[in-house]
């Protein structure tokens, strides 16, 4: 399928949770299933623009179990697993029911680090070194036809870009980049937004789906879908 313009001539869309959507990247009988999570902000107890009250830890767990209930092959979070003042109940609540579920399913959980992190929930995601995975530009296989690779924060949309090394060449079908950045061809020009452009020269523009995480509740679609 032709893509339309999504800026710089990428098919993209951004959309919150509760627009969820599942959408295969090839054949199903081939296809890897990812969960994919952002943003969850454990710590947080009111909505930072409306004040109204939510639940993170509710919300994140709910996710988790449906993945364990559809049978997925991994986790997949964007970023801003825990909020600045995540406190080491909160995180120990995540840690029972968020990562013990997925420890007995043996799904494994991946995250690439979002701006906002606590010491507690560091120290939980440390020492679920059977289940927790980081992200790097080295990627990781998840079943058979699937890699995810990702890259970590960086303020001001300042990626280190001489030291952004993707391999020159991967075995996988199919290839994911998980990012925590506001992009250009999503929000517009500016000193915090990265160039997806860019990213995909850097890495040979190996990839098929790119998700990005720090956008948070907007919602917008542009161009179709680019195979």
């Amino acid at each position: 399928m032709s893509s339309a313009d999504g800026g710089g001539g990428y098919a993209l869309e951004l959309a919150p949770s509760k627009k969820t959507r599942i959408e295969p990247l090839g054949p199903a009988e081939q296809c890897t299933k990812l969960l994919v999570i952002g943003d969850t902000h454990v710590g947080r107890t009111e909505h930072p623009r409306t004040g109204e009250k939510i639940d993170p830890i509710g919300a994140f767990a709910t996710a988790v179990d449906y993945g364990i209930e559809q049978g997925v092959d991994a986790v997949v979070h964007v970023g801003d697993i825990f909020h600045d003042t995540a406190t080491p109940v909160q995180a120990a609540f995540v840690d029972v029911n968020v990562f013990d579920p997925l420890t007995d399913a043996e799904i494994p959980f991946y995250y690439v680090r979002g701006n906002h992190t606590a010491t507690p929930g560091d120290e939980v995601l440390s020492e679920r070194g059977e289940t927790v995975f980081h992200l790097d530009t080295e990627g990781v296989a998840v079943g058979a036809s699937t890699r995810v690779f990702g890259i970590d924060h960086h303020a001001e949309g300042r990626l280190p870009w001489s030291a952004l090394a993707f391999p020159d060449s991967v075995s996988e079908p199919v290839n994911v980049l998980v990012v925590h950045q506001t992009l250009e061809q999503l929000s517009g020009r500016g000193p915090r937004s990265v160039d997806l452009g860019r990213v995909l020269r850097r890495s040979g523009s190996q990839f098929d789906l790119v998700i990005s995480g720090h956008h948070h509740d907007a919602s917008r679609g542009i161009g179709g879908a680019r195979r």
